[in-house]
């Protein structure tokens, strides 16, 4: 599996000639054997940001999960009607998963223990990434995301983790890496359909 959440915390960019600031939400995504963790800034967690969020992580990991574990947001699922606590994939959603041949099992309302791997995640990349940047200031989402990007590394490549000489890349390359499906020939792309 693979669990994706958005960090509670945001991080910024800055205007370099208006000193404006727009807030960047953080996506994570984590692989509960290995802790491998992917993260990317995003200006929005609108479903085009979820679904390309997604992509990179799959990309990321060089495959595909075979069950991907989101919680319980408008994004990935809705409600199946006004008596039912039970929550449905969302089409959009549904459409992506199935293009990458893998499904979604959206957490319970309020449990957070469903997706307890990336909830640590999240507070790992909190820890190391956000807190760890927060005092940089980024005039574009690509250089924050480039500077995300080379903290995630550094974290997926720190030794020791969980008591071994490992770290979370050697434990996903030995053992998990082989367990993902292949990704498609053709990266997934968004499709918006509008009556005429």
């Amino acid at each position: 599996t693979m669990q994706v959440d958005w960090a509670g915390t945001q991080m910024e960019i800055i205007d370099p000639i208006t000193r404006a600031t727009t807030a960047v939400s953080i996506f994570v995504a984590s692989l509960p054997y290995s802790g491998l963790v992917f993260a990317r800034g995003y200006l929005n967690q609108k479903q085009a940001a979820w679904l390309d969020a997604h992509r990179r992580a799959f990309e990321y990991a060089g495959g595909v999960p075979l069950l991907v574990v989101p919680d319980n947001a408008s994004t990935a699922s809705n409600q199946i009607s006004k008596d039912s606590r039970a929550r449905d994939v969302n089409a959009s959603y549904a459409e992506f998963l199935q293009y990458y041949q893998t499904a979604a099992v959206p957490t319970r309302a309020a449990a957070p223990r469903d997706k307890g791997n990336v909830e640590a995640g999240v507070k790992v990349v909190t820890h190391w990434v956000i807190q760890y940047l927060a005092g940089r200031v980024f005039a574009s989402l690509d250089d924050l995301n480039d500077a995300i990007s080379e903290r995630v590394e550094w974290i997926n490549d720190r030794t020791p983790f969980r008591g071994e000489n490992r770290s979370r890349a050697a434990w996903f390359t030995q053992t998990e890496k082989a367990e993902l499906m292949p990704l498609p020939a053709q990266p997934w792309e968004p499709v918006t359909w509008r009556k005429a």
